[in-house]
């Protein structure tokens, strides 16, 4: 029961707050927050709690478009803790739900699912729908940044459902936004594209500037994965400017962490422009304290220096990200940086620690992430094993990988295959080696570009090898690969693991090739 009367806002308020909203959609803050100033001036006058609340929240809105979260935050506490002195439970439950979501975008995934939660069950009994849209929507939200993609379409399935019954076409708009990338990270990009579409079209429908910018973002960030890196590049300095003059520092820091993806995946890479935007997308994250997503940029910058041959600050940078990613509860980005770690110390010669980050990476995968992405956890973990003789392990790794889940789709066979052929390299037999290539080339029909080109990329790769296999008068590989494949610290450490008798077998060439 309230507990005091829930007078209805006066009519300039509401009109102040409509407005305000409005200039959000323009991409104009300051203009709202003017018109929500005028709001406070009305409420100094004339006191009344609900007007007080829809004030707070429009306060919110402004806050969030900017990329001012702790402003946010304040306001959607100050307007909830006047829905609780008002004893509505469905406002109440509403907002726990857009502060969860709030906290969610910060990369708080354990107090945002909670509070999630517990709106879900309060609005289900309520069956307040326009409520369960928004839980449903971040929930889907929550998922994603989890790795949990089919829990989140799942619920990004009921919050479009929802929407579309309610007439709520924004709420339309970015819930596809949301599933295009879960999509995205499922590799199904034509549904990926279809989504981020059907968003665009809404916000565009609906006059809503920051999405509708929002929606070309992703999009562009699908263009990078179709390996259309010119268009991403160009679509990406767009949006740049449109979200900097929108004052959206959040968003800018994601425009930025993808432009940087574009530059070093170019060719040939420009590793110098992709450090500068990862920096600075780190350093934007960092300021509205989404230290997840920072994380990731981390993890990205990691790989530029690796490029670079700056091992030791691909090392320090990934070992940060890692301890901003336990903290977050990031299961999925949390693997994806163990394993970069892995690679890492593989490269530097660390062989047990590699050991040790890569395999928690396939667990985490096995054990948080959709089925098809373990193989692209295992591989590294199953190169160490192959080079270090541990053949038997090796194939028991990926036996039992196999008998759980089906590499039935290019993306898993593109580490299946060369793990299989390198493994009956490590044996000298050319002839099995052979037949698990073969079985490639049939998997690059109707792929994606970028699948296309990586499993192309192994395929040569592997034919180079087998053909100097074939062609050298003596045995040329250590275990199945050329010495000029292997990182300095990683020759030296596995030529010093290795037995004498064993190491007495390598040819005169191989031996110092190792050595080199």
């Amino acid at each position: 029961m309230a507990t005091e009367p829930a007078a209805e806002p006066p009519p300039e308020v509401t009109q102040f707050c409509d407005e305000a909203d409005a200039f959000v959609r323009d991409g104009n803050p300051d203009e709202a927050i003017r018109r929500l100033n005028f709001a406070l001036d009305i409420l100094r006058k004339h006191r009344a709690t609900l007007a007080e609340a829809r004030v707070l929240e429009a306060f919110a809105r402004v806050h969030r478009s900017t990329g001012h979260m702790e402003e946010a935050e304040q306001a959607l506490r100050a307007a909830l803790a006047c829905y609780l002195k008002l004893g509505d439970r469905a406002e109440e439950a509403r907002l726990l739900g857009l502060l969860a979501n709030l906290r969610i975008s910060l990369g708080d995934l354990g107090d945002g699912c909670f509070w999630l939660q517990s709106s879900l069950k309060v609005l289900t009994e309520l069956d307040n729908k326009p409520g369960l849209a928004e839980i449903h929507r971040s929930l889907a939200a929550l998922h994603l940044r989890e790795g949990e993609l089919d829990t989140g379409a799942d619920h990004a399935a009921d919050a479009i459902k929802l929407s579309v019954a309610l007439g709520d076409r924004l709420g339309e708009a970015r819930t596809h936004g949301v599933l295009a990338q879960i999509h995205m990270r499922r590799r199904d990009f034509s549904e990926a594209l279809k989504s981020a579409t059907t968003s665009l079209e809404l916000f565009t429908a609906e006059g809503h500037k920051p999405g509708i910018s929002s929606a070309r973002m992703v999009s562009a960030a699908i263009l990078r994965h179709l390996g259309r890196l010119p268009e991403a590049e160009v679509l990406l300095n767009e949006v740049l400017h449109e979200k900097q003059q929108m004052k959206d520092v959040a968003a800018e820091a994601g425009i930025r962490n993808t432009l940087g993806m574009v530059l070093m995946d170019s060719q040939p890479r420009r590793l110098v422009e992709a450090e500068r935007e990862f920096l600075r997308s780190i350093e934007l994250f960092r300021g509205v304290k989404d230290t997840q997503n920072a994380a990731l940029s981390q993890v990205n910058l990691a790989h530029v220096y690796e490029y670079q041959g700056r091992i030791s600050h691909a090392e320090t940078i990934l070992r940060d990200a890692i301890k901003l990613q336990r903290r977050a509860g990031a299961m999925e980005s949390l693997a994806q940086t163990l394993r970069a770690l892995g690679d890492v110390l593989f490269a530097a010669g660390h062989m047990d620690e590699a050991e040790e980050k890569l395999d928690e990476a396939a667990r985490i995968a096995n054990e948080h992430g959709a089925p098809g992405l373990l193989f692209g956890y295992l591989a590294p973990l199953l190169e160490l094993l192959t080079l270090q003789g541990r053949h038997k392990q090796a194939h028991s790794l990926l036996d039992d990988a196999l008998k759980t889940h089906a590499a039935d789709t290019p993306a898993s066979m593109l580490y299946v295959l060369p793990a299989r052929a390198r493994l009956a390299l490590s044996a000298q037999d050319i002839t099995k080696a052979r037949a698990v290539l073969a079985e490639s080339e049939p998997l690059l029909v109707n792929e994606t570009p970028d699948v296309a080109a990586r499993l192309r990329k192994g395929i040569d790769e592997l034919s180079e090898v087998l053909e100097q296999a074939e062609q050298a008068s003596e045995w040329p590989l250590f275990r199945g690969y050329l010495p000029s494949e292997l990182p300095g610290g990683c020759r030296q450490s596995l030529l010093e693991e290795m037995p004498p008798d064993e190491r007495e077998q390598l040819s005169e060439a191989v031996l110092t090739a190792m050595q080199a």
